[in-house]
């Protein structure tokens, strides 16, 4: 993997050094010049159960040095929707016009059909490729209840507290309260991941198959988080904002608000709500 310097960048280096005062803010200000514009699998027709690489090419539309970045990498069934694996990779700062190939390594368990897809990910720019996957020796998993299996299912744990995205009491009931308990490997703190169109995803509990929910589709600050029949509404849908590391914002479409836990309490049974994102670690979630 190599980067691609285009002529004049040692100018640009120069200024840059000289202006060394103002590096911060132009870093971050840089960072979301950084886009995806090439993903694929390096293998043909890659085998379920058996790893397979990925090459997803960055580059910088910026006119300045990139700040360093995180690819986000997901395979999806394209016919039930469900995620099946997600990962991370860095890379380095990159000059203006410039580009970097991420290698990253894909492993897939669940074999439902051939179809899948992969989705990128990088400052909120998402790019995807369809693929083939051959059976091998993965056995063929059930679609019905939407196709999920135990192994498909993700914790959610927050940065804050270190714990778990959780239905209080195991309600399966509409309108159950959605809070934050210490990781005890329960179905009503496993989540699957669907599709919900446009690098956006429902967020379904594995105890009961509905999804997590803003009541009246509110777009209201301090509003929890409830459990609702999954019924496609935009209230339902989840973007996985990289925040850094391997966290992420839950953004719902809805209302651009973050999933976050009420007072960056540290206790069991603390609320879930949506609040205008800001940065804090009671609004970093990872998937595990």
């Amino acid at each position: 993997m190599k980067l691609i310097y285009p002529i004049g960048i040692l100018i640009l280096l120069s200024l840059a050094i000289g202006a060394i005062g103002l590096a911060p803010q132009q870093a971050a200000a840089q960072s979301a010049s950084v886009t995806i514009n090439g993903l694929a699998p390096v293998q043909q027709n890659p085998v379920c159960g058996q790893s397979f690489d990925v090459q997803v090419n960055v580059t910088n539309r910026g006119n300045a040095a990139s700040a360093p970045g995180v690819v986000t990498l997901q395979t999806i069934h394209r016919g039930t929707g469900n995620v099946l694996f997600t990962g991370q990779a860095n890379y380095p700062s990159i000059p203006p016009g410039g580009n970097y190939v991420v290698p990253m390594r894909v492993k897939v368990n669940r074999y439902y059909s051939r179809g899948h897809q992969l989705v990128a990910s990088t400052n909120g720019q998402t790019f995807r490729t369809d693929f083939d996957m051959r059976q091998g020796n993965c056995s063929r998993s059930s679609t019905s209840g939407g196709g999920n299996n135990n192994s498909d299912a993700y914790t959610i744990v927050n940065r804050n507290s270190g714990k778990c995205l959780d239905v209080r009491g195991n309600n399966t009931n509409n309108g159950a309260v959605i809070q934050q308990f210490s990781c005890n490997g329960g179905q009503n703190q496993q989540w699957f991941l669907r599709s919900a169109g446009n690098g956006f995803y429902n967020i379904v509990s594995r105890s009961s198959n509905r999804c997590l929910d803003i009541p009246g589709a509110s777009r209201d600050d301090r509003v929890p988080v409830q459990l609702h029949s999954c019924h496609n509404g935009d209230n339902q849908a989840f973007q996985l904002r990289h925040v850094g590391t391997s966290f992420f914002n839950l953004v719902v479409r809805n209302s651009g608000k973050c999933l976050d836990v009420r007072g960056a309490s540290t206790s069991n049974q603390a609320i879930v709500q949506q609040f205008s994102c800001n940065g804090g670690q009671n609004q970093q979630w990872q998937l595990r």
